[in-house]
């Protein structure tokens, strides 16, 4: 499909000037929508006025009821409510004001519009990671990939305050991306890019896994340099974090952290760790009562643990056998 490279200023005359044009041209069909202004998207209702034979000719092939008793007695009554109609208007105009200039000021291009959604280029970027990425925190727009666009996204203007938000997350402002270096990425490379990113006023924070190095990058508006970096030589790929504990992420860490506490016992790993203790500081002899019980049930899935308060110390260990002995008592 052609790029949309129009930019003209839109025509409002037509808009307000439909019936005109219907007797100018009798092959004109216009279509109506009662989701925009009158908010109504969930009951999916629209209407539609031409010449009489056209609107014969589709009637042959509509479906039978095609549309709801419940939604026609709402598109009814919203029709009678003229005033809310124009609340409706003016609001999405003045968010609009709002909206428009700070996407522009995102170095966006914004196709123009006099509905209450807009066209937005976010290129190189997809539109698809970007509605993945925003409807991670519960902001949905559109992807436009079944219309041919595969770098667009469709906004629609909502509350002032669901306005905001969508800016924020578009911003990239609580983003973070994941820089995946190339096995074969050089020093000298690995080196230009964690300089780069300390250059733009971001912290690089790298891990060296088994089979890539990768680096996280983390910092307001991270997500905006995304172009920069897949430029640079060492790069693999590149993808956007926007959930919460970035650096904990299967994003930027995909292999399992093990952490190893001796004598054979890991967390983390293949084999299933208990841990458990006292809730309050007990007496002495009801934490020896515990430890006993856990003796005569096995003893623990661990090598090793410990029980300790401020009276009293256990350690019990199970290095051959089933049973578990206690070898220390603290005072």
């Amino acid at each position: 499909m052609k790029p949309i490279t129009n930019t003209r200023k839109p025509s409002r005359r037509i808009i307000r000037d439909t019936l005109a044009l219907q007797k100018q041209f009798p092959n004109l069909v216009t279509l109506r929508t009662f989701s925009k202004a009158h908010a109504l998207a969930g009951l999916r209702v629209g209407y539609g006025f031409a010449d009489p034979d056209i609107i014969s000719a589709l009637d042959r092939v509509r479906p039978p009821f095609n549309v709801s008793a419940m939604a026609q007695a709402g598109a009814e009554a919203s029709l009678k409510d003229a005033a809310r109609i124009q609340r409706a208007v003016k609001h999405v105009a003045k968010e609009k004001s709002k909206v428009l200039p700070a996407i522009t000021k995102l170095h966006q291009t914004v196709l123009p519009s006099v509905g209450n959604f807009v066209l937005i280029d976010i290129s190189p970027r997809k539109g698809q990671e970007m509605f993945e990425s925003l409807l991670r925190r519960g902001i949905i727009v559109r992807s436009m990939d079944e219309y041919g666009y595969p770098h667009h996204i469709r906004v629609t203007f909502g509350l002032a305050a669901e306005n905001q938000l969508f800016l924020k997350a578009f911003s990239g402002g609580s983003e973070a991306m994941i820089l995946t270096l190339k096995p074969q990425a050089t020093k000298g490379e690995i080196e230009a890019i964690t300089k780069k990113i300390k250059d733009l006023g971001f912290s690089p924070h790298m891990t060296h896994g088994k089979e890539f190095t990768i680096i996280g990058v983390i910092g307001e508006n991270a997500i905006r340099t995304r172009d920069i970096f897949e430029a640079m030589a060492g790069v693999e790929s590149i993808t956007p974090i926007s959930k919460p504990y970035k650096l904990v992420s299967r994003e930027f860490k995909k292999e399992n952290s093990v952490i190893d506490l001796g004598r054979g016992v890991t967390i983390g790993g293949p084999g299933i760790v208990v841990m458990a203790g006292p809730c309050s500081v007990d007496t002495k002899e009801r934490l020896l009562f515990t430890a006993e019980a856990v003796k005569d049930a096995g003893g623990p899935s661990a090598s090793w643990w410990r029980l300790q308060a401020p009276h009293v110390s256990l350690r019990f260990s199970r290095p051959r056998g089933k049973s578990s002995e206690i070898f220390s008592r603290g005072p």
